[in-house]
Formats: structure tokens, C-alpha cells, sequence
């Protein structure tokens, strides 16, 4: 076998088991379904679709009342309270590609009398085997870290309030969810305010076949390169 398709073989294998959805539906907001979707009437551009659709595998409640409808618009300008929009794609200096949606929520929400809702967006499934982080973007208020305060952010599993950090400058941010690796849980983040929101994957920490692999790979390469030196 050449060695540079060998190393190639080695670090694709690497890559590809860095992030994974597990049996999660729609994780990353990548697959809503628009089969119902319908033009919005005053706004071009934007589509209006049933929630439980657009937002296939996920239940976003605000306020405790299930949202009804999700508006799919174009990244920019003014954005209706729930929206799918357009996504930012792969982050600079990161190597994360967020792809071609986040997710929108802002206030005021549709229920009657709330002018500042907390929204949940929940769904049950399984954290891969191997699971380390869970690895997320988040733009908005309440960044305090773990911990049912009121105003912040939270990440919960199973009901269980999970530490998590953030970069201030990506957005980029982790939680650790090695404890529930190979799981079926109940994963749901409460959102105090106005938020841009995407999730790129939980990591996985590599196999000892796969670390092996990418040794050898960067053996070979190593050997390649002396090869071509000394020629």
C-alpha cells in the first residue's frame, strides 16, 4: 500500500470519530423537515413551517406551551421570535463547521401576557459510547456556567444541571458528558433570553485501534518526508 494514501487513511479515520450525532434526530438543526413549509406573506424570502417539523427530533417549549410554528429565513436582517436561519458555516481558527442552520429564539414570545418567555428545547436519545464533550455555539445572555440560577443558561441531562464553559470570543462552548457515555437521555437546554444556538456534536474520545492508526500514519509521514530529503 503507498504510505501517503496509508497517512491519509490514518488521520481521515481520526477525524471522522471527532464529532457524532449518536441516534439523536436532527442534532445540529442540519435536517428540518420543510415538506409543510409555506411562503410568509409579507416578509420575501422567509418560509413559515409547523415547529414539530422544521425542528424534526426536538421540542421547543416557551413558557411551557409547545411553539407552533418556526420561521426558516435567510442569515441577516430582522428575524420573527422562533427562526431557523442561517447558519455560520465552518468557524475561523476553529475547525468546527456549524453548517447551514442555528437556531433563533428572542422575545416576545406568541403566549399570551409573557413578554420575556424562557424557552426549552428538549429531545431524547443516545450519547455515543466513547462521548466526552457535547460541542455547542451559543450567542446570548445567562453565561454563568452550571446551575439552576435564575437568568442562565442551562445544559440538563436527565434532569441533572451540567457544568459547561464558554469562549468568549468563538461562542464556542463544551460540556462534559462522559458520565452518561452510551445513554439514552433526556437532553435539554433552557435558554433565559435572546439566543443565537447550534450544536456541532459530542466529541468522542478515539478507540486504541484508531490512536494506533494514527501513530503509524505519522510514522509514515514522518518516513516520506525523510525519504524525499534525502533524495
Amino acid at each position: 500500500m503507498d504510505i501517503h494514501y496509508f497517512a491519509c487513511l490514518a488521520f481521515a479515520a481520526l477525524w471522522s470519530s471527532a464529532l457524532m450525532a449518536g441516534d439523536f434526530v436532527n442534532l445540529d438543526f442540519e435536517h428540518p423537515n420543510l415538506s409543510h413549509a409555506t411562503p410568509d406573506p409579507v416578509i420575501p424570502g422567509y418560509l413559515r413551517a409547523p415547529a414539530s417539523e422544521a425542528l424534526q427530533g426536538w421540542s421547543l417549549t416557551a413558557d411551557g406551551f409547545p411553539a407552533a410554528t418556526i420561521y426558516v429565513t435567510p442569515p441577516g436582517g430582522s428575524k420573527p421570535p422562533v427562526a431557523l436561519t442561517g447558519g455560520l458555516g465552518m468557524l475561523p481558527g476553529t475547525g468546527v463547521d456549524l453548517g447551514k442552520y442555528e437556531l433563533y429564539l428572542d422575545k416576545p414570545s406568541q403566549v399570551p401576557g409573557s413578554l420575556d418567555p424562557i424557552y426549552r428545547l428538549s429531545q431524547l436519545g443516545t450519547i455515543p459510547a466513547g462521548a466526552t464533550e457535547l460541542i455547542y455555539y451559543r450567542s446570548g445572555p445567562g453565561g454563568a456556567g452550571a446551575g439552576p440560577t435564575p437568568g442562565s443558561f442551562q445544559i440538563l441531562i436527565n434532569g441533572n444541571s451540567m457544568p459547561y464553559a464558554e469562549d468568549r470570543f468563538t461562542r464556542l462552548g463544551n460540556a462534559n458528558v462522559s458520565a452518561y457515555a452510551g445513554q439514552q437521555v433526556s437532553l435539554e437546554f433552557v435558554f433565559p433570553g435572546s439566543s443565537y444556538f447550534d450544536i456541532a456534536g459530542f466529541t468522542i474520545a478515539p478507540e486504541p485501534s484508531t490512536c494506533a492508526l494514527f501513530g503509524l500514519g505519522a510514522v509514515a509521514l514522518w518516513w516520506q518526508c525523510r525519504q524525499r530529503s534525502n533524495s
